[in-house]
């Protein structure tokens, strides 16, 4: 199945109908009211009121039924210090109040915490297959919200199991899908040398291949396109260790991948668990591979699949 993860346009910008006959006056009304928080009901607050909005709010990865979402405890303003968020999604964009107000509200938010303190959460729930809009907004005393944050597209999948693959490195050898099994997250991250953002990412992914390799962490990249010799030249000259073999089109087709890099996490069953589509950070991936090690261990106790730049 194809999942994505794309980034949209904040919902802080409004949006107005205007003709060539509307005065400039009219206008500059319109762009300042447009930047204010208010009260249900009441007139534009002062800004010393508005508490300070949450700047760098993301999708990490896309889940089988929600996404796990990242950002930044914001910085506090005198009079308005950050009492909660607000975290709302819906199936189509939302572009204003009323918008926002039939919005789904995400329960079990955590606080904020202090500022520059970094904050994540997986939304579970929703439907598989379905696209969803998820924004957020601060919470400041006497209940007055920031603006909102910036406004993402996530498309959510169905869990799907690792097939039976047999697939080739750079001399020829053969490998099953199969040895991949049993470890605690397997990482499949697809990739190509012509693909200018999947190069960028390589630094990223040698840090996260040096911190999780001896934790039961398995990297497999999988090439799309290249010819074994200019993908052994490449793996040489960057040092990369971790296996490399070449993608064949059923398990790219298996993945709906139609976009690169794409790095798809699966359990030691290999069930997909997220999906991330896009250039990645070491940040990015070392948030989200704690995430899924730390959930595994969790499920394991309790029983005895972004457009991201790159896409």
């Amino acid at each position: 199945m194809f999942w994505g993860v794309m980034f949209n346009q904040s919902l802080s910008q409004a949006y107005f109908a205007s003709s060539r006959f509307l005065s400039s006056a009219i206008l500059v009304l319109a762009a300042a009211l447009s930047t204010s928080a208010f009260l249900p009901g009441c007139s534009p607050t002062s800004p010393s009121l508005v508490p300070a909005a949450v700047t760098d709010f993301e999708i990490l990865v896309a889940t089988p039924h929600g996404a796990l979402l990242h950002w930044t405890a914001p910085a506090v303003v005198a009079g308005a210090e950050p009492i909660g968020y607000d975290i709302r999604y819906a199936t189509s964009p939302m572009n204003n109040t009323q918008d926002w107000n039939n919005a789904t509200i995400v329960e079990n938010v955590p606080t904020p915490a202090d500022p520059g303190t970094p904050q994540q959460m997986e939304i579970t729930g929703l439907q598989p297959r379905t696209e969803y809009y998820i924004s957020m907004r601060v919470i400041g005393r006497l209940h007055i919200m920031s603006r909102f944050s910036a406004q993402h597209e996530v498309l959510t999948g169905d869990s799907t199991i690792l097939d039976q693959y047999t697939l080739q490195d750079v001399d020829g050898n053969s490998h099953s899908s199969s040895e991949w099994l049993g470890h605690r997250l397997i990482v499949l991250n697809f990739w190509a040398v012509w693909c200018h953002y999947c190069v960028q990412e390589m630094p990223d992914l040698s840090q996260l291949y040096s911190l999780y390799r001896d934790s039961g962490v398995v990297l497999i990249g999988l090439d799309c396109g290249d010819d074994t010799t200019t993908l052994q030249n490449f793996l040489t000259t960057n040092n990369i260790t971790w296996p490399n073999l070449v993608a064949s089109s059923d398990i790219y087709g298996a993945y709906g991948i139609s976009g690169i890099p794409t790095t798809v996490f699966l359990d030691s069953n290999g069930v997909e668990l997220g999906v991330r589509v896009g250039k990645g950070s070491f940040d990015t991936y070392r948030i989200a591979v704690s995430h899924f090690l730390s959930r595994n261990v969790s499920a394991a106790n309790s029983t005895g699949q972004i457009a991201a730049e790159g896409y």
